[in-house]
């Protein structure tokens, strides 16, 4: 289809279409050594790192502002305006999925609890956990559910207090920059990841949400280096948070009741930057 939209001349190259920096010619002067290609020394000429001694850098011959047309449209303003807009411009804010994944959490925690009064007379409490938690021999057992379930499982309300605040600090963000759906299989495969590499370094699987919110975490990260539509700073600061707790995680596993589920939170990891590497941006 032919672009009718009204063309103005462009003011930089004033409509000829050719670079104003170089004329066309496709080089300009070195800034570095002044097109002088390099110093001179006791008598010796060094050359300019920048140029390699020519006194030249390339240049595009035509005009960037207009793409060599000497014309700038309305077409063209839009195409420009596109490329360089904010990275989350335009994209909807969600996170219904991570309130459902928190409220699930919590209904497990509150039909379950470990350090608070039942709501459900006894047995249900224990029903409940004993077919949810991880358990060893599961791939023998044919249970293979205990892969997934144990991440809706927290011991204590500290433990889902934690673990709730992280999801609805991070989730939101990725839930955003992924979509609904393909951040749901990503919550749900670093949870498997977390269970699978937790239930083969130890007797148990852990339990709990921070396999899955280190997937997420992982995910975030890898987002930020693969679109850059993270701001550095921000994935920085998610990724020294995750290395600051597996080292106090493996530092101080054991000592004063201090118990993370180190590998968990490495499987899950694993597995939110392995699913983030092979989807595209949206």
């Amino acid at each position: 289809m032919k672009d009718t939209s009204p063309e103005k001349p462009c003011p930089r190259c004033q409509g000829s279409g050719v670079c104003r920096d170089c004329g066309g010619s496709g080089h300009i002067p070195c800034p570095a050594c002044s097109g002088q290609g390099g110093t001179e020394r006791s008598g010796k000429k060094i050359p300019c790192h920048s140029c390699k001694g020519t006194g030249q850098q390339e240049c595009p011959p035509q005009c960037p502002s207009c793409a060599g047309t000497g014309v700038i449209t309305s077409k063209f303003q839009e195409e420009m305006q596109r490329k360089y807009q904010p990275a989350l411009t335009g994209v909807q804010p969600s996170n219904i999925i991570t309130r459902v994944l928190i409220v699930l959490c919590l209904a497990v925690y509150a039909l379950a609890p470990r350090d608070l009064p039942n709501i459900l007379p006894q047995p249900y409490p224990y029903l409940i956990w004993e077919a949810l938690v991880s358990k060893a021999n599961i791939f023998s057992g044919g249970e293979y559910w205990r892969f997934l379930t144990p991440a809706f499982l927290h011991g204590n309300i500290w433990h889902l207090g934690c673990n709730m605040y992280a999801l609805w600090v991070l989730g939101p963000l990725a839930e955003t920059l992924l979509g609904r759906w393909r951040y749901l299989a990503l919550y749900l495969f670093s949870a498997v990841g977390g269970c699978l590499l937790s239930s083969y370094m130890n007797l148990f699987g852990g339990i709990g949400a921070s396999g899955a919110i280190f997937g997420v975490a992982a995910s975030i990260i890898v987002m930020s280096k693969r679109w850059g539509v993270i701001p550095q700073h921000y994935a920085s600061s998610v990724r020294n948070s995750l290395i600051f707790i597996l080292v106090l995680g493996f530092a101080m596993g054991g000592t004063f009741g201090f118990n993370l589920d180190n590998w968990g939170h490495i499987g899950g990891a694993a597995a939110g930057a392995a699913f983030t590497f092979t989807i595209k941006k949206l």
